[in-house]
């Protein structure tokens, strides 16, 4: 065969061979993170028998719905580009249950993050654990509690004016942003046993409203299901901050 016609053959081959590289590594990343998704929810499911609790693999939260609303965030993000807001889009891998005497419900919440690389926006898909509890025996103003780090694609976002104790506890108003509707109302909740009790927590991410509070972080994981367990205590250790403020 004539040299001239071998290497352009071989060129071709190669190319061919890194395409078909290329398109077995993105099969193989897909088989795996398929496996593990489905061994994840087949881990929740099992928590969720051993302890009595119920398991959906959807499930539609209005209330939760209705509290997007007030995270200063809707659909539009910023730099006119997309960024949903995750408190809008149906719940995944969902544990509803009791605890303490306490309804609650864990969950999984998808949204878009990005940011400005070479000129070009990218977007990645993220995944939240979110943690909800009834307060049956409040009424809670609607309110959002953030770190204080101004983070344009959080799931929060967009800040709105802060309510803050600087003159009594200025390490709460140091480490985190507090907001919502009724700035009195949200003072009147805040009383020096709540605001000392969150000095000396991990910080948090809340919105509430009513007879829901619900807390998450802003991690790039989804939670095992020990951290499951270990954060939901904390979050009736929250609930239990508030309890003795019931407001009209």
């Amino acid at each position: 065969m004539n040299p001239d016609n071998i290497f352009p053959i071989i060129k071709v081959s190669f190319y061919i061979l890194c395409a078909a590289l290329i398109l077995a590594a993105f099969i193989v990343i897909f088989i795996i993170k398929d496996h593990n998704r489905k061994k994840h929810t087949t881990e929740l499911k099992a928590m969720a028998a051993k302890n009595g609790w119920k398991f959906y693999d959807l499930f539609d939260f209005p209330f939760l719905r209705e509290l997007a609303y007030y995270t200063g965030k809707v659909k539009d993000g910023m730099l006119q580009e997309n960024f949903n807001n995750p408190f809008l889009e149906k719940s995944r891998n969902v544990i509803q249950g009791n605890k303490n005497r306490r309804n609650f419900a864990v969950f999984e919440q998808r949204y878009y993050s990005g940011a400005y690389r070479a000129g070009t926006m990218r977007r990645h898909e993220r995944t939240l654990t979110v943690f909800a509890v009834e307060l049956k025996e409040m009424n809670l103003p609607v309110f959002c509690l953030e770190p204080d780090s101004f983070d344009y694609f959080s799931p929060i976002g967009v800040k709105n004016p802060d309510i803050n104790f600087y003159h009594s506890h200025p390490k709460f108003s140091s480490n985190y942003l507090l907001y919502g509707r009724n700035e009195n109302q949200i003072k009147n909740l805040f009383l020096p046993s709540v605001l000392a009790f969150f000095e000396q927590s991990p910080l948090l991410r809340m919105i509430a409203g009513g007879r829901y509070l619900v807390i998450y972080q802003n991690t790039k994981q989804i939670l095992a299901p020990y951290q499951i367990i270990e954060n939901l205590n904390l979050l009736l250790t929250v609930a239990n901050a508030f309890k003795y403020r019931t407001l009209p």
